[in-house]
């Protein structure tokens, strides 16, 4: 551990110390978000009479992405999000796409509540409803996750760097 003399090297020392411990938080909840994606939305259904699934067409789950934690001011933050224009685009294989549209900046909000047809206004009833019409709420199951995980993530990457929250 460095020798701290001043107040000034005290926060750099905190500061890149919070910068670790926010990677590796940011990066096990990423690796939570995308088991869940899977679990939630690959999994659930399969898409055999639209097309065969390939990691080309399987690309949402990583169009999830994280920035290394940044110091801002006196506080230090790292963020989680989508990047839509990761993923390929093929709308007239109905891969990120639908109806010649490209769907991939809403694809996150369609996958989760169900949302279907040209631009969500197709209320097409079928019993039982098809799959992919139904809701994938991987964001809520991993809003949840991040709720009653993130704390105790957080404590015990602060204990494994020598520091104790209280």
């Amino acid at each position: 551990m460095p020798e701290i003399r001043s107040t000034i090297q005290l926060q750099a020392v905190m500061s890149g110390l919070i910068s670790e411990i926010l990677d590796q938080v940011t990066q096990e909840l990423l690796d939570k978000l995308k088991e869940i994606i899977q679990e939630v939305v690959y999994d659930h259904g399969n898409p055999v009479n639209a097309y065969q699934r390939s990691s080309e067409n399987e690309n949402f789950k990583n169009s999830w992405i994280r920035d290394n934690a940044i110091q801002m001011g006196n506080s230090v933050e790292s963020k989680i999000y989508q990047d839509p224009m990761l993923m390929g685009l093929d709308s007239s294989n109905f891969i990120h796409g639908s109806f010649g549209d490209d769907i991939r900046k809403d694809l996150a909000e369609v996958l989760n509540m169900g949302l279907t047809g040209p631009y969500w206004d197709d209320k097409t009833n079928q019993d039982p409803p098809l799959w992919w019409r139904l809701p994938r709420p991987y964001w809520d199951q991993f809003v949840e996750y991040f709720e009653s995980n993130a704390r105790p993530m957080l404590i015990k990457a602060f204990a494994e760097k020598g520091l104790k929250v209280i």
